[in-house]
């Protein structure tokens, strides 16, 4: 990728450093120097409280109406859309922040009862609880004791 902060006058230079990112990035799961994919995709953690999954992702920068998620038994899609913000008679000089539609599905470990979700939104922490489908919970028998 071109960047005219990084560029040396020797264009073999050039061409040596940004193949040696290439072949780094062959190297990860995604190609995250090139920024194709490590600032469009969201990073969460998936938690098991017994009785629902708990979805936390960080969104800075997104307010709740700039988000969406939809839910089916066992998967949460997470939609995050940003639009370039210039004002007129501005121009860019540099532009790092990604804007568009980014969309990350994530696959439950478990089904889900796809009525009760709740989202909310708290200093850039995107929270989602899904409550487990009924026959996934644990369900707690009482124990009777008999006399003899």
């Amino acid at each position: 990728m071109f960047s005219p902060w990084t560029r040396t006058l020797d264009p073999f230079e050039d061409l040596v450093r940004g193949l040696s990112r290439l072949v780094d990035d062959l190297n990860t799961p995604f190609p995250t120097r090139m920024g194709l994919v490590s600032d469009q995709f969201l990073n969460y953690d998936l938690r098991d409280t017994g009785e629902e999954i708990l979805v936390r992702t960080d969104v800075p920068g997104f307010t709740a109406d700039q988000l969406g998620l939809s839910a089916t038994e066992d998967t949460l899609t997470v939609r995050a859309e940003r639009s370039p913000s210039l004002p007129e008679g501005y121009r860019t000089l540099r532009a790092e922040r990604h804007h568009g539609t980014f969309t990350q599905t994530v696959q439950m470990p478990c089904k889900i009862d796809t009525e009760g979700v709740e989202a909310s939104l708290e200093a850039g922490v995107l929270t989602v609880k899904l409550r487990k489908h009924a026959a996934e919970r644990p369900r707690t028998i009482a124990i009777t004791a008999k006399e003899n």
